[in-house]
């Protein structure tokens, strides 16, 4: 990976978490509540796995490292996932703490779904440069 891509993964990254703190500690009084589901799923739901789907993905292009030994790859992803799922935990206790948001366990359970859904999408990203290495 060039500089300028490392940089611009980096910069991503932060953006990224930026918007994350800004959409689980904003204010939306405005915003119409939505009570609906889709699938089965309460749209609340789908909104945190996609809010937290792509941080596994950013993390690994941030990096810019592609992992040669299974071992370096597996303590990668679950370094990546140990850090989101922190994530996902405290700004589920932080707004459990506001006045003006609250704490739901089935919100950090659909942070964690996705940090786990695109820590394999991670492996199979980091699989696929090895193989394309190796051509």
């Amino acid at each position: 990976m060039t500089r300028t891509k490392k940089i611009l993964s980096r910069l991503l990254l932060l953006a990224y978490i930026g918007t994350l703190a800004y959409l689980c500690f904003g204010h939306f009084d405005n915003v119409p509540v939505v009570v609906q589901k889709f699938w089965g799923i309460e749209q609340d739901k789908l909104v945190h796995f996609c809010m937290f789907f792509p941080f596994p993905i950013l993390v690994y292009y941030a990096v810019g490292k592609t992992y040669k030994s299974f071992g370096s790859l597996l303590g990668f992803i679950l370094l990546i996932f140990i850090i989101g799922c922190a994530i996902g935990a405290g700004t589920e206790i932080g707004q459990g703490m506001t006045t003006y948001r609250s704490a739901d366990p089935k919100d950090f359970l659909a942070d964690a779904i996705a940090l786990a859904v695109s820590s394999l999408v991670v492996f199979i990203i980091n699989i696929l440069h090895l193989h394309r290495k190796h051509e």
